[in-house]
């Protein structure tokens, strides 16, 4: 046959051979995928290049915290939402995006059930529209990141932002110090969304990075030890949060800090003299990337509102004015920012057990859906105080 008239694979039967091999791997590889990787919990949660992590666009899951197995959707934003919706950027109605960490994110609890959840219900009577940018192990060095992003990189419309801040910040704060994005960068974007879709469907790179993570966590966990293992309490890697937990630590190399099992239970680190210089050290990191959020803030005409609300350990010291309110309070007050107190709401005249029964997930310290309603009740009037209310 005259070569001319042959086709690229009738001329080059080795690189066809190759390329039928590979169409052939890849196709078996996609297939054993589809059968054998499993659905995880935590499916919906994602990397991000310039403000570490976040949730996955468009997405309708299920998630699992502690005991309970809850519904989990995602907007077009990356956003908890009731389900998978499209948002549009620019929007002629009063917007309110909510940032905060797994309280504000709604773990355990449905998003109609979480306090972001019940407000944004409410929030067309008022005219308005509250979108909840909020996610796990977020403070305040994340919160500028993100809303950095969102404003200049994704040109979102926000009117206002309302910011919910607890003691955990503390030491979110010292983790995230080193990381610092450069640059807005697409390709790197598009990498991630690239390996997230690999992890999900390959088989092959499914389970070889499942094998480089167990290998990471392996040495992370025999670093640290949790409040709690000396008398047979759980070590963190036993519990639902041990994968968000690691790789919140990417960017933290202070092995002797991990070692120290009061490290791990930030919520004392003001109550005790040892870690007292830290703790302030994490509150003054917090509130120097607040300060940047309301430059931001300022840029773009936007209102901030600053909230803190407690932990159990809090509740039950039974003080509603702490050293760490009035460190917020007053840092508030010297910048202008409107600044709420929710510690009133839990720490009162009634028993601390039965509130934390009443309002929190057992053994842990975020709301259950009454805490939730709680909250949203109290934040309401607040949250919409610039709309006017629809008779």
């Amino acid at each position: 046959m005259d070569k001319q008239k042959q086709n690229f694979f009738e001329r080059h039967p080795g690189i066809t051979l190759f390329l039928f091999v590979l169409f052939l791997i890849v196709c078996i590889d996609f297939i054993s995928g589809w059968l054998l990787i499993k659905p995880s919990y935590q499916d919906f949660r994602t990397e991000h290049y310039f403000y570490h992590h976040g949730l996955r666009p468009n997405q309708k899951s299920f998630g699992r915290w502690s005991f309970e197995i809850y519904p989990f959707c995602t907007s077009s934003l990356g956003f908890r939402d009731s389900l998978p919706r499209k948002v549009p950027k620019k929007s002629n109605l009063h917007r309110i995006l909510i940032l905060g960490d797994s309280h504000s994110e709604g773990v355990d609890v449905s998003f109609r059930n979480s306090f972001a959840g019940i407000l944004a219900s409410k929030a067309p009577g008022y005219s308005a529209e509250v979108l909840n940018a909020s996610a796990v192990s977020y403070s305040p060095k994340i919160y500028w990141l993100k809303l950095k992003y969102l404003l200049e990189k994704e040109k979102l419309h926000v009117d206002e932002v309302f910011i919910l801040i607890d003691i955990s910040d503390i030491q979110n704060e010292l983790v995230y110090e080193r990381f610092n994005p450069v640059r807005f960068n697409d390709l790197m974007n598009g990498w991630i969304h690239f390996k997230n879709f690999l992890k999900r469907n390959s088989f092959l790179f499914h389970s070889l990075s499942a094998i480089h993570q167990e290998s990471g966590k392996k040495r992370f966990y025999s670093m640290i030890h949790f409040p709690g293992t000396e008398t047979g309490g759980k070590r963190i890697s036993e519990t639902m949060s041990a994968d968000l937990y690691y790789s919140l630590f990417t960017h933290f190399d202070d092995n002797v800090l991990l070692a120290n099992p009061r490290f791990h239970g930030v919520g004392d680190w003001l109550y005790e003299p040892d870690f007292h210089e830290l703790a302030i050290k994490g509150i003054r990191l917090g509130q120097d990337n607040i300060l940047k959020i309301k430059q931001l803030c300022d840029r773009f005409h936007i209102q901030l509102t600053i909230s803190i609300h407690p932990w159990q350990s809090q509740i039950r010291k039974r003080q509603a004015f702490d050293e760490y309110s009035a460190l917020w309070k007053d840092f508030a007050f010297r910048n202008h920012i409107r600044f709420v107190n929710i510690y009133p709401l839990f720490i009162n005249e009634e028993n601390p057990e039965i509130v934390i029964n009443k309002y929190y997930i057992r053994d842990d310290n975020h709301f259950n859906e009454f805490g939730h309603e709680l909250v949203a009740r109290f934040l309401e009037p607040l949250v919409f105080a610039n709309c006017r209310k629809h008779e």
